[in-house]
């Protein structure tokens, strides 16, 4: 049965103004996915919305065959029910305009008054639905209506009085005077009545001759709609939705239906839908048909208005070069002229011309200038239009008009604000009220308005209105926020708040009414009023029509913008005084010196209050709000189609991260099909790693250029920088950057890290407006860290690492384009300098190569100073952001401009190494410049657009490159392997396993899970160089096998991102005698090790072959295993035990404090027990990955009850970078702290009551003396709060002042805490300060002698000394060593001294051999005692003699001792970079130092660190849990 066709022909939309719920594309949108054949937009006596409902069917993917008539509901105010009129061609448009041209000029602005005769005037071509019933009501009329003309017209009555005939009477004087024009439509309310009601209008519809229509007379699109509607219906009448009663729909039904609804409900009458279909095909006309003609200027007789354009600016020529026109400007004005005829603009320019002809004409004469693009255009400046000569600063007029946009020119001209009045009046006198009106602005409700009136129709009081719209910033500001609600005392779930809250957010987006444009006039050669209505202004003696900008410009309607501007008025009035002070005859034609050094200096310093156009603080210096950035991208979109803007995710605050895609309108139109093209690029396996195939799509496809700005907070002017570009990119007519959008798609972000973007414009405007004062660093960039978030590439822990590796897979991007600023004056580190990361495909050295040389040689040609490649950062790390692409197949780049660090201009003075001639280097940057953000702009745009006109005039090779690099990650696993890498499902660390499977989720890698069991071969192992126990010399041992049980995780290495599972699973090693002496980053990072697993890297291609199942995510919780009410948790040095211990606090737990067994399984201690689980408790812990055992009963076994210890974590207002890698691994364990500063210590006094342990993380300034004294007192208080000036501040801590540090009041308080029972974790720097500080009595800092450690994995072991802090740690594993820091302790409280040790005694010149002991030939002389030995992490003993009155021994209970040392030095390294590794091997590494009751807890390793170091986390963990009990 073939479906029902159905034209809905009733659809009001929100440009019936609080009738309407749906904005017209909304409406357009819903009948595309109803399937209707024709949707019909009336709006109430308006045409206002139409135009956007045709642009919305125009832009639509996919129409489905939609079509759209245009029309308009007349309303009247006699009686006459309400009639739909829809014109049949483009006569009835004109005469439907002319109709609502009259009710809209016999009433004020906003009000239409019009009666039955009036629609009897204006009946030809129109097609008309009588509804059988009216809503019009008392309209205002004008008191003094403007002389409009008729032209043949009847007089307009301001309102007709005549009784309204019944329905029946209506339809049939409508049908004598218009036959075959006129339907009465129906609609199906869903009242009991309907039926009833159907019968007697088709009695009524027959008896006048007329057919019966079919319509639900739609107020909005969904259902959903309704509670909008109702809440305009509120604010429309002025009540509240509990008052407001019948004003409501009785239901949610006036919304567009389907056919086959419509269908069942017309089933007694299926006439009236097939009726729809019969009138929708009446109608012939569309918006589109109206052909627009600009008025024909008054010309002398003789002439062409082309002709008479060209004398008048050949005449200017003239005048402004009396002994000759330049051949160049000769050479433009032809082509502009020429231009301007082919589009056929000269009436054009003779009407504005005309304006400032009049102006100027004037006494006394009318200041006025033309701005804008225009000023690009010599026809313009020779027209007297500006006085800007294009010539002088090579302008381009492609800029301002250019065949291929096919757009109408628009220029802008200033009059004086006092007598701007003088000229719009000459336009309405000069073509009359019918050929001239003011284009419309569609005024919208703002944010807090838009809460105000929501919150009155939902009933709620005046204050509380108040309130809520409190929360809203500024006039325009965001929609209201959760956490400002929160702020305000309202409950953002409660769900009268939360209802506000969606339809503020919705109503937002509605039209509230019509206003007028500031100045901008549509013209016409005939009568406009019959191309759009015109209304009167609320103005005198102004008119305006109903459309705006956005419909003017999509019906390609020409406008003249009359602009008022107020510094024109200063301009007049100072020259009328100078006038009077015999000071000179000024006007705008004088102009200064353009070339004059002191104004160029004077803009450079910002010191420009006062000059007109370039005073503001924009103009001046200033860095732009992450909102502005935002919207200014989302501008350009809505302004242009070659740009479009995407929503990519949050920040850990909330703020949004945004890319912003700048290409042809033909290849963002055509964005998903190369998606899908591209996506078969990257992933080869989808044409079967076809080459001719991949050579098809690359043809058909064109690449991705990915940059993004601003992940480091400091470094401010990429923003800026990138808003330039992305303009440029959009409307620049140069044939490079033409190139540049047809071959490649741009996407920019224009901000990473937004969070610290923020308050460093926080920072700055503080700066600006205490000028003269020192201000603070940057604290917090992002929420956790500051430089390190591009050190976050790898784990993928941060919200915007996570967000940009999502953009950049899901477009399959061919490069990573990273902006910093901190080198001069630009560093392109895309070559850098060796080593290079060992796991990147081949190709890509070569990419770098290419990329980075050209952009240095194209720079340098340009005459760019100060432009270099190479340099000495090593390409090795993966860690950095735009190494994403490095590791997904694509390209990674990198620029380094100079920057302020705001936009201040200061002059910067450079060390002789940054301005120095090198090899690499042959062109350095000054050794002094005057630096600004323009400069810093200039340089960033340059070399951007450098790389990208390389890059699009190379597309096709780098696509290739792209497709070759992908396929090859796919035959790596056979081709250079490995085969894979395998984590067995037995590990007994399944919480970290579970973690690490995330991170390589989160990198787009695929994981697998084995079917079977699996054997594997495993590669030869060399032995050691020297002999074996036989003497006969090393020697190859026997292959060997590793047998992996059922579903243990397999990373393949034969998938297109296997690149990034090799380089995150496989060690590292940097060899001592490389000739890059200065690594830059860490050298090691070897996942598996860091999180302390068992990873092992196959070789075997048979684990290709293996049945295996793509994992699929999230992983599912952990089960538990066994039945019972007890549960028991093994600690296998697991840091979700802490979790657990808080998710579940309600819960009694035990901690074993022995080893145990159940059955045949042993549990060490730091075992936790449950004797009361429940599903709410197995749910927390299987979540958590933990493996739970339940079993019935236990054996006797020591136990501690677990509390819920105190935590705090410590920070200094030095440096927030590395102690938030600790907060955030606490936040995401859920272990819940408080967050205290130094100088709160100073203050707080007993930290005991408070606290049970304290974490002090490193800081990264191992400066004892600073941290306790602070920042030197000089000078101002540097203030880090909330305030109107510094709203982002202060929001994670504040003080009134950075300065101060911890003091002597501090260090007390911190001892006296430990001294109570306290435990203070350290680490690194602040290991170091608890030493220097006294807290650690008894442990120093070991030389390192010629060791060299950068960045480097190394293991670690547990000593002889027990402690819950190493429960779980039962073999050697993984920590990482930043610069190979360790500790000595001994027994006394300054070191050990000179006392002499077995292992570093020398014995003397003497008798016997070398080991022997000389002693003294005399009777009596016994043995010697032996002297002490201890290893490197152990005191020295100390012998009676040594302990005797000794009052820097400590005592026995109170003396330091070493929990972890390194390893031997033969099994020290891990991953990474480590020289003379014995200077480290034994060494103590993590020392438990006692202070009174308390514990110091001081860690030569960072056990947090970049969410890497899971392996170590648990050694914190354990310490929290077992604060009791060290």
């Amino acid at each position: 049965m073939s479906q029902t066709a159905f034209a809905e022909l009733v659809a009001t939309t929100s440009y019936s103004f609080l009738r309407g719920a749906s904005l017209p594309a909304d409406m357009v949108a819903q009948a595309i996915a109803l399937g209707l054949h024709t949707i019909g937009i009336a709006d109430r006596n308006s045409v206002a919305g139409v135009v956007r409902a045709w642009a919305a069917l125009g832009d639509a993917p996919e129409s489905h065959g939609l079509r759209l008539v245009t029309g308009a509901r007349l309303v009247f105010v006699d009686g006459t029910p309400d009639i739909i009129a829809y014109p049949a061609t483009r006569h009835g448009w004109g005469r439907l305009t002319r109709l609502l041209t009259r009710g809209n000029m016999k009433a004020v602005k906003g009000s239409c008054i019009l009666a039955f005769a009036d629609l009897l005037d204006f009946l030809d071509d129109l097609l008309l639905i009588v509804l059988p019933y009216a809503s019009g009501g008392t309209e205002e009329a004008h008191k003094s209506p403007p002389d409009y003309p008729l032209e043949g017209d009847r007089p307009m009555p301001l309102l007709r009085e005549s009784a309204f005939p019944d329905l029946a009477r209506i339809l049939a004087s409508l049908e004598k005077a218009a036959p075959g024009q006129v339907w009465l439509g129906v609609s199906m309310s869903y009242a009991g009545s309907d039926a009833r009601k159907l019968v007697v209008y088709r009695e009524v519809a027959a008896g006048a001759g007329v057919p019966l229509l079919a319509t639900n007379d739609a107020l909005y699109a969904r259902p959903q709609d309704r509670p909008l509607h109702d809440i305009m219906t509120c604010i429309r009448f002025g009540t509240t939705i509990h008052k407001a009663g019948r004003l409501l729909e009785a239901n949610a039904e006036r919304h567009l239906k389907p056919p086959a609804e419509m269908a069942r409900l017309f089933a007694a009458w299926p006439e009236a839908i097939a009726e729809t279909i019969r009138f929708a095909e009446r109608v012939r006309f569309d918006l589109g048909q109206l052909r627009y003609e600009y008025p024909r200027e008054p010309i002398p007789q003789g002439w062409s208005a082309d002709d008479w354009l060209a004398h008048l600016a050949w005449q200017g020529a003239i005048r402004r070069h009396p002994t000759g026109i330049p051949p160049k400007l000769r050479r433009t004005v032809l082509e502009e002229l020429a231009l301007i005829k082919t589009e056929g603009f000269a009436y054009y320019f003779l009407t504005v011309h005309d304006l400032v002809t009049f102006a100027r004409a004037q006494s006394p004469p009318i200041l006025c200038q033309g701005r804008g693009s225009a000023a690009n255009s010599a026809v313009c400046f020779l027209l007297g239009v500006t006085s800007v000569d294009p010539m002088q600063y090579d302008l381009l007029f492609s800029r301002f008009i250019s065949s291929d946009r096919k757009e109408p020119p628009d220029i802008d001209i200033d009059f004086e604000h006092e007598r701007r009045e003088e000229v719009m009046q000459y336009v309405y006198r000069r073509y009359g009220r019918h050929r001239a009106g003011i284009a419309a602005t569609v005024i919208h409700y703002r944010p807090k308005s838009a809460v105000r009136e929501v919150g009155k129709a939902l009933g709620l009081t005046e204050d509380v209105t108040a309130r809520l719209a409190g929360t809203v910033w500024g006039s325009f500001g965001s929609k209201p926020d959760g956490k400002r609600l929160r702020e305000a005392g309202f409950d953002p779930d409660n769900p009268e708040i939360a209802r506000l809250k969606v339809l503020s957010e919705r109503i937002l987006h509605v039209p509230r009414h019509l206003s007028q444009h500031v100045g901008g006039f549509v013209l016409t050669q005939d009568r406009l009023d019959e191309t759009v209505p015109i209304h009167n202004a609320a103005m005198e003696n102004r008119s305006f029509i109903e459309w705006d900008k956005d419909d003017i410009d999509a019906l390609r309607l020409m406008k003249v913008d009359v602009l008022a501007l107020g510094m024109l008025t200063c301009i007049r009035k100072a020259y009328d005084l100078m006038r009077a002070n015999d000071l000179g005859d000024h006007d705008l034609t004088i102009d200064i010196d353009s070339s004059d050094p002191a104004v160029y200096d004077m803009l450079c310093r910002g010191d420009s209050i006062g000059v007109f156009q370039v005073e503001s603080r924009a103009q001046i210096n200033m860095l732009p709000r992450l909102k502005t950035i935002h919207d200014y991208f989302r501008s350009l979109a809505a302004s242009s189609p070659r740009v479009k803007v995407f929503s990519i995710g949050t920040s850990e605050e909330g703020r949004e991260m945004i890319a912003a895609a700048i290409a042809d309108e033909a290849l963002l139109a055509d964005l998903e099909n190369n998606r899908q093209r591209l996506a078969q690029l990257a992933d080869p396996r989808l044409i079967g790693l076809d080459d001719s195939r991949a050579q098809e799509l690359i043809t058909q496809s064109v690449p991705v250029y990915y940059i993004t700005g601003a992940i480091h907070s400091t470094e401010t002017g990429n923003p800026s920088s990138l808003m330039e570009l992305a303009y440029r990119l959009t409307v620049d007519e140069a044939p490079y950057i033409r190139a540049i959008r047809s071959k490649m798609i741009t996407l920019i972000t224009p901000v990473v890290e937004t969070d610290g973007w923020e308050r460093m414009v926080d920072l700055y405007d503080w700066h600006r407006a205490h000028p003269d004062a020192q201000y603070p660093r940057l604290l917090y960039w992002g929420h956790y860290v500051a430089h390190d978030n591009n050190r976050d590439a790898m784990l993928a822990s941060l919200a915007l690492t996570r967000n940009v590796i999502d953009t950049y897979t899901g477009w399959h991007a061919q490069v990573l384009h990273d902006m910093h600023e901190s080198v001069p004056f630009l560093y392109d580190n895309t070559v850098g300098a060796g080593p290079y990361n060992s796991w990147i495909d081949p190709l890509l050295v070569g990419e770098w190569q290419q990329l980075g040389w050209n952009n240095v040689d194209t720079l340098t040609r340009l005459g760019l100073p100060g432009v270099f490649t190479h340099g000495e950062f090593d390409t090795w790390s993966p860690g950095y952001l735009m190494f994403i692409a490095a590791t997904h197949n694509g390209i990674s780049r990198l620029y380094e401009t100079f920057g302020n660090g705001g936009a201040d201009t200061v002059e910067r003075v450079l060390e002789p190494e940054e301005y120095e001639r090198t090899w690499y280097r042959p062109n350095p940057p000054r050794a002094k410049v005057l630096w600004s953000q323009r400069n810093n702009n200039n340089y960033s745009q340059s070399a951007m657009l450098t790389a990208l006109d390389y890059f699009a005039g190379n597309s096709q090779g780098f696509l290739r490159n792209f497709w070759l690099k992908s396929k090859r990650s796919v035959t790596k696993a056979a081709d250079s392997g490995p085969a894979g890498y395998v984590l067995t499902t037995d590990d007994p660390r399944t919480s970290a396993q579970r973690k690490l499977l995330e991170v390589l989720h989160r990198q787009k890698a695929e994981v697998h899970r084995l079917d079977a069991a699996l054997t594997v071969q495993l590669p030869k192992a060399a032995q050691a160089d020297e002999a074996d126990a036989d003497g006969k010399g090393g020697k190859d041992k026997a292959p060997t096998t590793r047998t992996f049980p059922a579903g243990s995780y397999v990373v393949r290495m034969d998938q297109p991102y296997s690149r990034i599972a090799d380089v995150l699973l496989d060690r590292q090693y940097w060899s001592p005698e490389d000739p890059q002496k200065h690594p830059y980053d860490d050298t090691g990072w070897s996942l598996g090790d860091q999180f302390g697993l068992d990873v092992v890297r196959v070789t075997d291609v048979a684990l290709l072959k293996a049945p295996m199942q793509a994992v699929t995510w999230p992983l599912p919780a952990v089960n538990v295993e066994g039945s019972g009410v007890l549960r028991v948790i093994s600690n296998p040095a697991a840091a979700e035990l802490a979790s657990l211990r808080f998710a579940a606090k309600d819960t009694a737990m035990e901690i074993a404090t022995e080893p145990f067994e159940v059955g045949t399984r042993t549990f060490a201690a730091g075992t936790l027990i449950v004797r009361r689980a429940n599903a709410g408790f197995d749910a927390v812990s299987g979540r958590l990955g933990l493996a739970s055992m339940a079993v019935d009963s236990l054996p006797d076994v020591a136990t501690r009850k677990l509390g819920l210890p105190r935590v705090a974590i410590l920070h200094s207002w030095i440096s927030t970078q590395t102690e938030g890698w600790w907060r955030m691994a606490l936040d995401e364990l859920g272990i819940p702290f408080d967050y205290i500063s130094t100088q709160d210590v100073a203050r707080m006094g007993d930290l005991r009551k408070r606290f049970d342990v304290i974490l002090f993380g490193p800081i990264g300034y191992g400066d004892t003396r600073l941290l306790v004294d602070g920042l030197p007192m000089y000078g101002n208080a540097m203030p880090w709060k909330t305030t109107a000036l510094t709203p982002n501040l202060g929001r994670i801590d504040s003080t009134d002042d950075i300065r101060p540090g911890l003091g002597g009041n501090g260090v007390d308080n911190l001892k006296r805490f430990v001294r109570d029972g306290g435990v203070l974790i350290t680490s690194e720097d602040t290991a170091k300060f608890a030493i220097d500080v006294g807290l650690a009595p008894g442990v120093s800092i070991a030389s390192k002698g010629d060791l060299r450690v950068v960045g480097t994995l190394v293991r670690a072991q547990n000593t002889e000394s027990a402690s819950p802090v190493t429960w779980g740690y039962t073999e050697p594993f993984t920590v990482y060593t930043a610069d190979g820091m360790a500790f000595k302790v001994s027994n006394q409280t300054r070191g050990d001294g000179n006392i002499p040790t077995a292992h570093e005694h020398k014995r003397p010149t003497g008798r016997g051999g070398a080991d022997d002991t000389d002693l003294p030939e005399v009777a009596g002389y016994g043995v010697p005692p032996e002297l002490p030995s201890a290893k490197p992490w152990q005191a020295v003993p100390l012998n009676v003699e040594q302990e005797r009155n000794n009052v820097l021994l400590i005592p026995a209970d109170q003396r330091p001792r070493a929990l972890l040392r390194f390893a031997d030095a033969d099994e020290l390294l891990v991953s990474g970079l480590i020289d003379n590794a014995g200077a480290l091997a034994q060494k103590a590494a993590l020392v438990d130092a006692r202070l009174g009751k308390g514990h110091v807890l001081l860690f030569a390793i960072n056990p947090m660190w970049r969410a890497a170091t899971l392996g170590s986390y648990p050694l914190v963990t354990n310490a929290i849990l077992n604060f009791d009990a060290l």
